[in-house]
């Protein structure tokens, strides 16, 4: 009698665990969805490419002595004109 209970239990412990691990499944999978959507999936190797283009840039504006206003950040250089992005 005692062990059909425990047998119970531990079934109820297995599928509570086994529900749990699907919902964060499904709730990684749907957030990735969102940031395919939005456009801010990046690769890795597109991370380490705009890390990359953000520290030539902080190079550049350093060597030529300007400073980025405050709350202001470079955003991206398009056609010679430094185009910032207000965050």
């Amino acid at each position: 009698m005692q062990e059909e209970e425990e047998e119970r239990q531990r079934e109820e412990d297995e599928r509570q665990k086994k529900e749990d691990t699907e919902r964060r499944k499904a709730e990684r999978l749907e957030r990735r969805a969102q940031l395919k959507r939005e456009g801010k999936l990046l690769t890795g190797k597109a991370k380490k490419e705009a890390e990359r283009l953000a520290a030539v840039r902080e190079q550049f504006l350093k060597q030529s002595g300007m400073e980025t206003p405050a709350g202001v950040l470079p955003c991206t250089i398009s056609n010679h004109f430094m185009v910032y992005s207000l965050r």
